[in-house]
């Protein structure tokens, strides 16, 4: 599993077999100091780029060097952008990886995750990381059996207007409590009316509008 600690620990192993001062290889890269010390502190984790010239001055192959982070060979291929997936990608590798990858590489683990499903908690995890049309993708696709009032609570944030209309469809087709719809209005965002109408054909029941009315103060 990926360790960003041990990977910066095998950095400063390797500086100092090669005698090699933090000062040294931060003006080879062009940083800081600093930016060394957090690297080397796990506090950090360099960009491919980055990682493809530690890799020269070391004298080693960007995958002997991403290795020492501890990383599988699917987090590996994930942390050096190697995106031409042909297997499902494992969400707990994902999420292992997801604070250090960028957000277009993100976005495109994003699209192979929406279409293998995923649960709507790693949607919430993963919502940080990618962009809003991409969660809107995740969350059409995702499994929806664990939502309830914290997840949704926590979910909130990150939805977009086009999201609450699938959350909104996920209650009509009795796939989520409707409970979890007086969370939703109590966003400011008004489909009061699509939800009165459902009431009135019979897809909701008539209880939920006396609970967004105590809400709305309607």
């Amino acid at each position: 599993m990926f360790d960003v600690k041990k990977f910066g620990a095998a950095i400063s192993r390797k500086r100092k077999e090669m005698d090699i001062s933090q000062a040294h290889l931060a003006e080879m890269l062009g940083f800081t100091r600093q930016t060394i010390s957090n690297y080397e502190c796990g506090n950090a984790f360099p960009d491919i780029e980055t990682i493809t010239k530690i890799a020269q001055i070391f004298d080693m192959t960007i995958d002997e060097l991403v290795s020492n982070s501890g990383a599988t060979k699917a987090e590996s291929k994930l942390l050096l952008e190697r995106n031409n997936f042909n297997e499902e990608i494992k969400i707990t590798e994902v999420m292992n990886v997801a604070p250090y990858l960028r957000p277009t590489s993100m976005n495109k683990i994003a699209e192979i995750l929406a279409l293998q499903g995923i649960d709507i908690s790693n949607v919430l995890e993963l919502a940080e990381f990618i962009s809003d049309d991409k969660v809107y993708d995740l969350l059409e696709k995702a499994n929806f059996e664990k939502v309830d009032d914290v997840i949704l609570g926590k979910l909130i944030p990150f939805l977009t207007e086009d999201v609450k209309y699938v959350i909104l469809d996920k209650i009509m087709e009795h796939e989520i409590n409707p409970q979890l719809l007086v969370k939703l209005i109590g966003t400011d965002y008004i489909f009061y009316e699509l939800i009165e109408n459902a009431v009135v054909c019979g897809v909701l029941d008539d209880w939920i509008l006396d609970s967004l009315r105590l809400v709305r103060n309607v």
